[in-house]
């Protein structure tokens, strides 16, 4: 027999412990994440209000860049097409602003899923993605080659 503290469990205190932690699982939600106690439920506030301020709520600047160095870049097609009764001949790719990526970020965060970079495309030209997707492969590569040179280093994939 070992010897332990007055008032600590023996182990077969521990074992049987065990053995009903085992017996009965934390209740889980649909996704696997442990659910709170029971005593704790009524305490929670679900309401998904914040009162916290985002970049989204915050009031943005127009700004008239100038130099020779633009954030913004233009892709002339060489297959010009017809979107919604407008002729498009080019694309303008504009780097996404700092209100843009905190929306991105709040989004994935609230998602836990990172966007897909034709979504992030998307935002940069102004065209949804599904129209980028359907561009022809010497055009679409162009413009997602100025759109992925515009990423922030963040929202790239870490080089081997």
């Amino acid at each position: 027999m070992s010897a332990h503290k007055q008032g600590a469990p023996s182990a077969e205190d521990l074992a049987a412990q065990a053995v009903t932690l085992v017996e009965k699982p934390l209740p889980t939600t649909v996704d696997g994440t442990p659910l709170p106690p029971a005593e704790l439920v009524d305490a929670l506030d679900n309401s998904g209000g914040s009162t916290v301020a985002t970049a989204a709520d915050d009031e943005v600047a127009t700004l008239d860049f100038v130099g020779d160095d633009l954030p913004f870049s233009e892709v002339k097609l060489r297959y010009p097409f017809r979107w919604q009764n407008v002729r498009v001949d080019v694309i303008t790719v504009r780097q996404l602003t700092t209100a843009q990526v905190a929306q991105v970020v709040a989004a994935a965060r609230s998602s836990n899923v990172m966007p897909d970079f034709m979504d992030l495309y998307a935002t940069m030209t102004g065209l949804p993605a599904k129209v980028l997707r359907a561009l022809p492969a010497i055009d679409g590569d162009e413009v997602t080659d100025k759109a992925y040179g515009f990423l922030p280093p963040s929202f790239r994939p870490a080089s081997a």
